[in-house]
């Protein structure tokens, strides 16, 4: 009877030693495409230093961008006709302060072609019905339009439209989603808690605007449009009109929202009157449980970037410190969470070098396996 439990066991424990043999390998290897985008980590003001990263398996990263200067800061990657797009800007600082806002299309290789200019930063990508769109920040106004945040749709090769405008403080993030009733994209502003939305057929609209300081990302859960923010608050809407606090820890500031595994994690930092720390937490009620938490340097280093796997089988996560609002050198990595597997390989663990990604990861994808 000994015997017989303890080859079971034994059998059991070789299974599961295998099985997370197996996903290691998926993804080192053809399971997913991950890509990094950096910032330069070199303070405001500054130019140059961005770096798109591919992964290769354990800790291995290749830099995809050398050779072209793609800007100071990557500030998202979006897949969109099977071609891996970069939004950038070329200087350090809030809303890329007077530099040039850019996209760069991926060629393979290390070769990027520059498809487009706009603002001082092209903050996030974002695809909606069969286009890609451009959500941009401008401080110079040099196409003569004095708004600070643009919305642009993309007409290959390299020509923009400008599909509409908001003179408020310039555009952060969006999501594409129909709690309004119909499919339209929700836009969260750069420096105040305030959103608006676009489709063609009402155009681009204020919605809400209560006050406060920035959002930095979105994310849907059971029906709901979440975002994440400075100095607190988390909020959400069940129309895309109506906002409404689902909670606030004041001094703590949420930058990155991912469903998974059928719950809304939430990526920030640990609070600023609190020893430095990031976080990871899921939502549970209008309460967070703590998943993880590791020291940092800074209130403002911290989670800056989560992303799903398609098939939802893991969660990746970016660190060190974001830059279009702030600016500075953080703990950079990033760190690959299987909750579901078994201890201690339910722990988040590090698929990077220590602290290798420059001032911060500013943006994480990870897609089905690109052609080339």
């Amino acid at each position: 009877m000994f015997m017989k439990g303890f080859i079971k066991k034994l059998s059991i424990n070789f299974l599961v030693s295998v099985l997370l043999i197996l996903v290691n390998i998926n993804l080192a290897n053809a399971a997913y495409d991950i890509f990094v985008g950096t910032q330069s980590g070199a303070g405001y003001g500054s130019t140059g230093g961005g770096i798109v990263y591919r992964y290769g398996g354990d800790t291995n990263w290749t830099n995809i961008s050398a050779g072209t200067n793609i800007g100071q800061a990557v500030m998202d990657l979006e897949v969109f006709g099977g071609k891996l797009y970069a939004a950038t800007q070329t200087n350090s600082g809030p809303g890329g302060d007077s530099g040039y806002g850019q996209v760069w299309r991926y060629n393979g290789g290390t070769n990027w072609t520059l498809v487009g200019t706009m603002g001082t930063s092209v903050m996030d990508l974002i695809t909606y019905r069969g286009a890609l769109y451009a959500v941009v920040t401008d401080y110079m106004y040099r196409d003569g339009d004095y708004k600070n945040g643009k919305l642009y749709r993309y007409q290959a090769p390299n020509n923009w439209t400008k599909v509409g405008g908001l003179s408020y403080t310039g555009f952060r993030t969006a999501i594409v989603s129909s709690v309004s009733g119909r499919d339209e994209i929700i836009i969260g502003e750069l420096n105040t808690d305030a959103w608006s939305a676009y489709s063609p057929e009402i155009g681009l609209e204020l919605r809400s605007d209560p006050g406060g300081s920035c959002v930095w990302d979105f994310a849907e859960y059971n029906g709901a449009v979440y975002s994440g923010h400075y100095w607190g608050p988390i909020y959400k809407t069940t129309d895309a009109y109506n906002w409404t606090m689902e909670l606030f820890e004041g001094d703590r500031h949420f930058w990155a929202l991912e469903t998974f595994k059928r719950k809304l994690y939430v990526g920030g930092s640990g609070g600023y009157y609190s020893p430095h720390s990031g976080r990871l937490d899921f939502l549970e009620g209008s309460n967070l449980v703590t998943v993880w938490e590791y020291p940092t340097q800074s209130d403002t280093d911290g989670i800056t970037r989560l992303a799903v796997a398609p098939d939802d089988s893991i969660l990746l996560i970016g660190t060190g410190i974001l830059d279009g609002y702030y600016t500075g050198n953080g703990k950079a990595e990033v760190w690959v969470y299987r909750p579901l597997a078994r201890p201690p390989y339910n722990q988040p663990r590090l698929i990077s070098p220590l602290d290798y990604f420059a001032g911060g990861v500013q943006s994480l994808s990870i897609v089905e396996p690109l052609p080339y």
